[in-house]
């Protein structure tokens, strides 16, 4: 952490020295982030990159440290069973598969991450529904999507009940994560453009720019 002071004085030949009155700011808070922390890690360079985008970005900024140190982790995790799927193929061949099937793999993933391990829970009950995935009170949301593949009619389709289930543990933060089991008749995008900050809009508040949810959507 480092602060920086303004401290202005007037000064005068033969003339008694003056702290004139500041108004605004008289001090400057900062911290410095370094890119090589754990919590950037994910083992693939382009994805590290994102990670660390989404946590300085300022929507973030508002959060809790210790809280938003815990979202990152879970997105890390996730991001880097991302990472691990597309440098293996492991569902090149998929074309059907059970969001229970996907979410016991993701967990098995998640436990074997030292920063994660026994503190991924799985089918926990929020706000009247089942959450796949939560780690100290933050929520990924699963999905396996076989028909559609365009990334902004997705988001629109699987935002709100992840944001539900943030709301009802009192987090403002959310991540879903989408299994695109689609015909890829295209070669595929970069990995950290399949990761995408979201603010989407809650309830009493539509047409109010408040960004009081924070959401991260993943597609592998």
């Amino acid at each position: 952490n480092l602060s920086i002071k303004l401290v202005p004085y007037l000064i005068g030949n033969e003339k008694e020295e003056l702290q004139p009155l500041i108004i605004g700011y008289d001090e400057l808070n900062a911290k410095i982030l370094d890119q090589n922390n754990i919590l950037f890690q994910t083992g693939f360079e382009t994805i590290n990159k994102k990670v660390f985008e989404i946590y300085t970005n300022p929507l973030l900024a508002k959060i809790d440290l210790q809280d938003r140190n815990d979202f990152i982790t879970l997105l890390n995790g996730i991001a880097n069973f991302q990472g691990y799927c597309l440098n293996s193929g492991f569902y090149k061949n998929v074309s059907s598969l059970k969001e229970d099937q996907f979410r016991d793999k993701l967990i098995q993933h998640l436990a074997a991450n030292p920063q994660i391990g026994g503190n991924a829970i799985k089918e926990s009950h929020v706000a009247g529904g089942r959450v796949e995935i939560a780690f100290k009170g933050h929520i990924a949301e699963l999905k396996v999507e076989t028909t559609i593949s365009d990334r902004a009619k997705l988001m629109r389709k699987f935002s709100s009940q992840a944001v539900a289930y943030a709301s009802g543990n009192g987090k403002s933060t959310s991540i879903v994560c989408i299994l695109d089991l689609t015909e890829k008749l295209k070669p595929p995008s970069s990995p950290a453009n399949n990761i995408i900050l979201k603010s989407p809009s809650t309830h009493g508040f539509e047409d109010v720019q408040t960004d009081n949810h924070i959401q991260v959507f993943i597609f592998i």
